[in-house]
């Protein structure tokens, strides 16, 4: 139900409660450290609770696979068993995920910038798509789609890294 929620919805609210009503934060601009709070937990929000819900999923499927049980039982210590086992195989479907949703922050990121009255590539994309700028689009786009491949290649990497089982099937 969060990733339903758009940005600009957690947005505009955390500007009203954080910053109207509570005055905690600055509305917006990037004039100090402060002024980036609420941009990044706009942006967390909806992406950090769709992960953390895929972690416990994961997590939890991972618990009753028959490798726990066996490290469990030669004597290691319940939290090396969480670590060294059960952590790094329920994030590998997570890794997948984070690095196909990478694509989708990017739109948040325009939306999140215009909100709160930031610079940034996301900004300049709505201006430029308000002016037809098509050179600044495209370029754009293409620094988009290079980040988010970059992303995916790391995410693949780290799948290898991490699971000796991807290593012998490639």
């Amino acid at each position: 139900a969060t990733a339903a929620v758009p940005a600009v919805l957690v947005g505009l609210l955390l500007i009203y409660v954080f910053g109207f009503r509570l005055g905690w934060l600055p509305l917006g601009g990037s004039s100090s450290p402060a002024s980036y709070i609420l941009p990044v937990v706009t942006l967390a929000v909806p992406f950090g609770l769709v992960l953390a819900r895929l972690l416990r999923t994961s997590l939890l499927e991972q618990q009753d696979q028959p490798y726990i049980t066996f490290s469990a039982a030669l004597g290691e210590r319940p939290w090396s068993v969480r670590w060294r086992h059960l952590l790094p195989n329920a994030l590998l479907p997570l890794l997948s995920i984070l690095a196909l949703d990478f694509a989708g922050l990017f739109s948040s990121v325009a939306v999140v910038e215009v909100v709160f009255s930031m610079p940034g590539l996301g900004a300049d994309l709505l201006t430029g798509l308000r002016r037809l700028d098509t050179a600044l689009i495209v370029g754009i786009g293409i620094i988009a789609g290079l980040l988010v491949a970059l992303v995916n290649l790391i995410a693949d990497v780290a799948v290898i890294a991490i699971d000796p089982r991807v290593r012998r099937s490639s």
